[in-house]
């Protein structure tokens, strides 16, 4: 009964219950609804600010951007209002988030705590809700699971999927803990759309289907929690994974941007035609071969079907074993022309990552006529396969009365690689062949496991923000703390294509100027001049002798963090101080735990470790940003979007790296007992223009100081130790 009410579809009143301002301020209170239920909690003017606004937006069907800064509690702020009108007018609401950490913390402890304390009938239903590829489709892995021919890896994965369902409820890939090559076999498993049956599925009329187990729980939740990769997908591909939803709460907005560019991009491999062409056919271990193709005489055992019709079938089969083995080849010519390519117009670029933006003058160049002509090859033999696979299926198709050996399967895995191949042949013509003047193409060669990819990305999604999603709704309120830059929402609004939007900007319920201190050393050389790098290393050196570790160091570069790692990590160990590297001690999670547990330690970390980064307390007592967070000017996607501005330096790249200076800024101060001081050791703050853009987005009142290097040590020691 408990199970059959959570499936029931809301039922909208007819007519809109506004919320009640005055009753949600009293539960803010000092002595309101929140402070009897939550031990601890502080009435914070800056929090009953915002959540009267949220349900302002809600009650009147506006659309709303908050910038709330850290400890104004946004959380509460915006769930508080969203959980009452979502059970008074029985409608559902989707709140999007950009990282797991912040899902996890709605689901398990925002949401109940709240729920809890509200004790509100109905009784509040939410869910989180994660695209099709998240989910196992028990359809898909049956006949996997029994063929007949596997590679060890294969077997491992699908002996520890046994052992998981025995006790998942939700067939949820994040259980699992997928690495390296596992990821790939679970591409054959999951619930992809073009191989769904949808309810002609038998596992799904069964109610054992993970997928729509999970859409049926958020088809009568009142709250949807789902990260920004499954909203922004949810539009581009029509997946209709999502019920239908009138109102939406985005938290971490200022991800929106760069997670639309990645989900209506692509980018393509050859582990992506590996995988296309591996469950086609593929020798295993240098002994035999598995895939469909050597298969596919297995499914006729006991059919009715006449021995000459087999015969035919497994003569073809026989024949595009040979066309997919001469695609292999190709695919290897093809990718050894762009190889060469690539290595010749990026001389000088990093040694970990580079990157060639395609371009009209780049394709001009007299090497790029070896890849289109590799391009050639490669797309007549996918079209061989294409051709071939479309004529099995043809002969296939007429004998669903043959008593063929799972022959719904078959036919459904036949149409999904007809389809996978035709999209692929299509990625890869768009980037080589036949470019859209919205887009931005570019190839990508990661020199840690020389992995070459073909990427594309649109080069506007504001626009289509705001004709597919903004506009469709009644409500959206994108909220984060960085979303200004210098005192206003432009920017941002004009990046996502917002219009017609209410502003709320609130600062932060911290005293910075009694807990943090910022030092700026004006005598080291500006990035990029000679003896910069030597003058951040030293720095480092002194200044974590001096704090004994408890030091977060921010680079905007692996290039950077890698050299300071091996300057730094033998003079602080010599002092019983753990250096970590992100990228070389470990994965972000294992490498943030042992920071927190271990106070003589030094993190250095950059681009994820510039947001999310959530350590309060003395372990976290000092941030180090090594240079002012820019955008490097040879990236595709920034170098394209640059060019659509009169003055690109400070109408884009400026305001992109002062959000992603707050996000940093961030890290340091994260409850009101929290002291600490940041270092910036880049002194372009001080010397150029648009220093007064960064020091203009810290919270005021703040202490700046600017100082000798050699003094920092002891500045930043006495303020830690309170002296000054």
């Amino acid at each position: 009964e408990r199970e059959k009410r959570k499936e029931e579809r809301l039922a909208p009143l007819p007519e809109r219950r506004a919320l009640d301002l005055e009753r949600l301020t009293r539960m803010l209170g000092s002595e309101g609804l929140m402070a009897r239920s939550f031990p601890g909690f502080e009435h914070r003017p800056e929090q009953v600010e915002m959540t009267q606004a949220v349900a302002k937006a809600l009650n009147e069907s506006q659309h709303l951007i908050v910038e709330a800064g850290a400890g104004t509690g946004k959380s509460i702020a915006y769930l508080l209002p969203t959980i009452l009108f979502a059970l008074e007018n029985s409608v559902p609401v989707v709140i999007s988030t950009n990282t797991i950490n912040l899902q996890e913390q709605l689901m398990g402890k925002d949401i109940p705590d709240l729920a809890k304390a509200l004790e509100q009938e109905p009784a509040l239903r939410y869910t989180q809700l994660k695209g099709r590829n998240n989910y196992l489709c028990l359809r898909r892995w049956n006949p996997l699971r029994t063929s007949p021919s596997l590679s060890l890896e294969e077997v491992k994965l699908l002996l520890r999927t046994l052992v998981w369902l025995a006790k998942t409820p939700t067939g949820d890939r994040a259980e699992l803990n997928l690495r390296g090559e596992e990821v790939h076999i679970w591409n054959r498993v999951c619930a992809q759309s073009e191989s769904c049956l949808g309810v002609q599925c038998p596992y799904q009329r069964r109610g054992h289907c993970f997928l729509y187990r999970a859409r049926q729980k958020a088809v009568g939740a009142h709250l949807i929690i789902v990260n920004h990769a499954l909203l922004l997908s949810d539009i581009a591909t029509g997946s209709n994974v999502l019920p239908e939803y009138s109102h939406l709460i985005i938290d971490e907005a200022h991800h929106l941007e760069e997670e639309a560019t990645e989900q209506w991009g692509f980018e393509v491999g050859e582990r992506n035609l590996s995988g296309y062409l591996n469950p086609l056919s593929e020798m295993v271990e240098g002994e035999h071969y598995t895939g469909l193709l050597f298969e596919i005489s297995n499914y006729f055992r006991g059919s009715s079907l006449s021995p000459s019709s087999q015969r035919d079938i497994e003569k073809l089969a026989q024949e595009m074993h040979i066309i997919v083995e001469k695609c292999r080849d190709r695919v290897l010519e093809f990718f050894d022309a762009l190889w060469h390519f690539l290595e010749a117009h990026t001389e000088g670029q990093g040694e970990y990552e580079r990157q060639l933006r395609l371009t009209r003058g780049i394709r001009s160049q007299p090497g790029w006529t070896q890849v289109e002509l590799a391009w050639e090859n490669l797309s007549l033999a996918l079209w061989d396969i294409d051709s071939e696979l479309n004529r099995l299926y043809a002969m296939l198709e007429p004998l669903s009365d043959a008593k063929i050996l799972d022959y719904e399967n078959l036919m459904i895995e036949l149409s999904s690689l007809i389809h996978r191949g035709s999209e692929l042949r299509h990625q890869i013509n768009s980037v080589v062949s036949q470019q859209e003047d919205e887009k931005i193409y570019w190839a990508s060669l990661m020199r840690r496991g020389n992995i070459l990819t073909l990427c594309a990305a649109p080069l506007h999604v504001g626009q289509v923000l705001e004709e597919k999603l903004f506009s469709e709704k009644e409500c959206v309120v994108l909220t984060s703390a960085t979303l200004s830059t210098e005192g206003n929402f432009e920017y941002i609004k004009g990046r996502l294509g917002l219009e017609d939007t209410s502003e709320l900007l609130l600062g932060s319920s911290f005293d910075y100027m009694g807990s943090a201190m910022v030092y700026i050393p004006e005598d080291i050389p500006e990035p990029g001049q000679p003896g910069y790098q030597q003058a951040v290393d030293r720095v480092l050196i002194d200044l974590c002798r001096v704090t004994q570790g408890r030091t977060l160091a921010l680079f905007t570069s692996y290039a950077a963090l890698r050299a300071s790692y091996g300057a730094i990590h033998a003079p602080l160990q010599g002092e019983d101080i753990l250096v970590l590297g992100q990228g070389i001690d470990g994965a972000p999670r294992q490498l943030l735990q042992a920071f927190k547990t271990n106070p003589r330690s030094v993190l250095l970390g950059t681009s994820s470790f510039w947001e999310g980064i959530d350590v309060v307390g003395e372990a976290l007592s000092v941030l180090v940003m090594a240079r002012l967070p820019f955008s490097v000017p040879t990236d595709p996607v920034f170098a394209a979007r640059s060019e659509l501005f009169d003055d690109p330096f400070n109408e884009y790249a400026i305001p992109q790296a002062v959000l992603r200076f707050k996000q940093g800024f961030g890290r340091l101060i994260r409850s009101k007992s929290d002291r600490g001081a940041i270092v910036l050791l880049d002194r372009r703050i001080k010397t150029k223009f648009y220093g007064a853009a960064f020091l203009g987005s810290l919270p005021r009142p703040i202490g700046v100081k600017s100082g000798l290097a050699c003094h920092l040590p002891r500045e930043v020691a006495a303020w830690l130790e309170g002296k000054i």
